[in-house]
């Protein structure tokens, strides 16, 4: 008896309003997808200040979820516009350096071209084995034509009356 009931409701189908209620869940999801798209459409990545993209991590189309506490790196950002040059200067001139100096860097990219700096920090160490101090540059590089990791040899120019630069050394920006 009940297995002839059960056949006799296959037999009939869906009711109207089981029909009605998938096809209302099929519009809501729809929509759904609607929203999403035009979320998508609209989403754009903006840097939380003016810079110059050093690395991409994700290429375009890469789904990414936004669940981790720290957030999904996308890109890394850095602002080239001021660079500084970590020097090192021999620890016979490093007594005539100090921060506020002019200085001239040069870099084989540009050979003929001198960029100015100036001294922002003279660490108060000499490494053991070297001999050497080491001295932080600023550089202004509004024309971006100096990147990170370029090898720079510097001049210092001194405050101090002397006929040679006070310090020069090489390192990297």
């Amino acid at each position: 008896m009940a297995a002839e009931r059960s056949l006799s409701l296959v037999r009939q189908g869906p009711r109207a309003e089981d029909k009605r209620g998938a096809r209302a869940e099929v519009d809501r999801a729809r929509a759904s997808v609607r929203r999403a798209n035009l979320r998508l459409a609209d989403t754009k990545v903006r840097a939380p200040f003016p810079g110059t993209v050093m690395q991409k991590l994700v290429v375009e189309g890469t789904n990414v979820t936004g669940g981790s506490p720290q957030g999904t790196t996308l890109c890394v950002f850095a602002d080239i516009s001021v660079l500084r040059a970590l020097v090192d200067v021999p620890e016979g001139d490093l007594p005539r350096v100090r921060a506020g100096q002019d200085a001239r860097v040069f870099v084989r990219a540009h050979p003929a071209r001198a960029f100015a700096g100036r001294v922002t920090n003279v660490f108060p160490f000499v490494d053991a084995r070297s001999r050497n101090g080491k001295v932080e540059i600023e550089v202004p590089n509004a024309t971006a034509d100096l990147v990170p990791g370029m090898f720079v040899k510097v001049e210092i120019d001194p405050t101090i009356q002397a006929s040679k630069p006070s310090g020069s050394g090489t390192g990297r920006i």
